[in-house]
């Protein structure tokens, strides 16, 4: 009887330190990720293409989803090249876990703050590889290295290819996500920053 007292027990103090040690995990976690700020590019890019693996055999996609997405948009982010890699790896992995449609759902509720205090330029890319890291189209995937290298263009081929992201993005959606995906695009379009002579005018003629 005492045996089985001590290990329910030890479950339930089990139970209460996971938490506590996945934050500790995640403040040590947290260094790479300010090293990813203030490391020199060849550093950076190494810490990126590695860190995705190393987070993945602590914590779920669903765990640091928000924090590497975080890191990506930030305006203080000088690497977001080589962010966007990273936030294309939690992506893969999260699809692997089953959650594309909490993905896509985030991404729908999320595409204001996608294109609020950035230029136009920006807001064409960063959309551009979400819509890529959220979609089931391996052959959209295949190319995301190359939307990648994209970074700080906004030429004809950017827009064009952030159309058929977006339109294959849009594709997945249910009927409720569809309506907030247009309705959020109307919105950016009237606003003064983003006109509907912007690319996003573009996506909603698109769809």
């Amino acid at each position: 009887m005492r045996q089985k007292q001590e290990n329910n027990c030890d479950e339930v103090s089990g139970e209460t330190e996971h938490p506590t040690k996945t934050m500790e995990m995640m403040e040590k976690a947290t260094v790479l990720f300010d090293k990813i700020r203030k490391g020199y590019p060849i550093e950076v890019e190494v810490v990126c293409e590695i860190l995705p693996c190393i987070l993945s055999d602590f914590f779920s996609a669903s765990d640091i989803l928000t924090k590497v997405i975080g890191e990506f948009l930030s305006p203080n982010q000088p690497h977001k090249k080589d962010m966007a890699g990273m936030v294309f790896q939690v992506f893969t992995q999260a699809c692997s876990e089953h959650q594309l449609p909490l993905l896509q759902d985030w991404v729908v509720h999320s595409l204001n703050n996608f294109t609020q205090n950035v230029p136009t330029v920006s807001a064409v890319w960063c959309l551009c590889c979400f819509f890529i890291c959220a979609s089931d189209n391996p052959w959209l995937k295949a190319i995301f290295p190359h939307v990648q290298s994209r970074i700080r263009q906004c030429e004809f081929e950017d827009r064009e290819l952030l159309c058929i992201a977006a339109t294959s993005f849009y594709n997945q959606l249910n009927s409720d996500q569809q309506e907030i995906f247009l309705q959020s695009f109307e919105e950016i379009c009237g606003d003064q920053k983003h006109p509907f002579s912007s690319p996003f005018s573009e996506i909603i003629s698109c769809v």
